[in-house]
């Protein structure tokens, strides 16, 4: 079903005081649209819906990872399905664990494309708040720009200390002009320099410039702010400020963020900055962690044998939003850019 078709002709039904909604699918990944409607809670953390979830398979089995062996449940099949020919199926597809668990056994696979391990995400989640250790000398502040829509106009900003990175802000904020975004960047980075670790910080800039002159008209707002006498705008290879991310750029900051979450080296400052006033820290975290899990690795094959095979990356797939993921790459990829002698002046 198209989600406009859910959100505008379904939804507006739900309204009507002797209406009922009964859905029924085969589960699919944890990401899909169906999924998320059955893991969605209310206000007070209750599931949102009423569920009614058929595995044929034991929770031992399916944590062992045998879910496709398990034999312990069959007698829990509804009475127009044969245990003979469930037999039969499992002979005829043992070469397709995962499609027999999620089509005839009712467990959720997810999609092998997943650009972060789970594990590793959630690792990351779990550890504790960093205390900063001494004094700040840089903060990287990376910037996905917007231009109106469903898209948000997205910050991260960054420290990095003992090899670590620390995730020290989040915010992600729907504008549909600069006099909408400009104030949430603005106190974003005071907010960043109120810490007594961070009050003489360098704010280093990382603007992606893939949106018109949106990076320029953020390095505009910045020289003509009273932020601009410890702000700097990165540039490009090219002089332009901002980062293009091209295909290229975008398989390198997914390689330099996943190096960093195989080696334990993400967390979040234990002084997490969010200004948003609709938001508070520990939803940033969860909306950051949901853009990781979501985040997809798209691989096409070769049609003919002088092609190679393409990968691209993406978290906007069944219109999620990837803005906190996107600027957390950029800013573990760019970060060790500023490091060089084009920048100098601000070491």
């Amino acid at each position: 079903m198209d989600m406009q078709v859910f959100y505008e002709v379904v939804v507006p039904l739900m309204e009507m005081d002797r209406t009922s909604l009964i859905c029924i699918s085969t589960v699919l990944g944890s990401d899909n649209f169906y999924s998320k409607l059955l893991c969605l809670k209310d206000d007070q953390g209750r599931s949102f819906f009423n569920k009614f979830e058929f595995y044929l398979a034991c929770k031992a089995c399916m944590d062992a990872g045998i879910a496709s062996k398990c034999t312990h449940k069959m007698h829990e099949l509804p009475h127009w399905q044969s245990s003979r020919k469930h037999a039969r199926i499992r002979a005829m597809m043992s070469d397709q664990k995962e499609l027999l668990e999620r089509e005839t056994m009712g467990i959720m696979h997810d999609s092998g494309d997943c650009a972060f391990e789970k594990r590793l995400v959630k690792r990351m989640m779990d550890r504790p708040g960093y205390p900063l250790t001494k004094t700040v000398r840089h903060i990287f502040v990376s910037i996905d720009p917007n231009a109106g829509g469903d898209s948000r106009f997205g910050i991260c900003s960054c420290i990095y200390e003992r090899g670590q990175l620390i995730i020290a802000g989040l915010d992600a904020v729907k504008s549909k002009n600069p006099a909408q975004y400009e104030p949430v960047l603005t106190e974003h980075i005071f907010a960043l320099r109120k810490h007594q670790m961070t009050s003489r910080a360098i704010i280093v800039l990382m603007i992606e410039s893939n949106l018109g002159f949106e990076a320029f008209h953020l390095q505009r707002f910045i020289k003509r702010s009273n932020l601009a006498r410890y702000c700097v705008c990165m540039s490009d290879k090219d002089q332009k400020v901002g980062l293009r991310t091209t295909n290229p750029v975008k398989e390198a900051m997914w390689i330099k963020l996943r190096t960093f979450l195989e080696e334990d080296a993400v967390c979040f400052w234990d002084h997490l900055v969010t200004v948003n006033p609709e938001k508070n820290p520990k939803q940033m975290r969860k909306e950051l962690r949901d853009e990781l899990n979501q985040y997809k690795v798209m691989t096409e094959l070769p049609k003919t044998v002088f092609q190679e095979t393409k990968r691209t990356f993406t978290g906007k797939l069944g219109g999620s939003v990837d803005d906190l993921s996107v600027t957390l790459q950029l800013n573990a990829l760019w970060h060790s850019e500023f490091f060089t002698a084009k920048y100098s002046d601000y070491h």
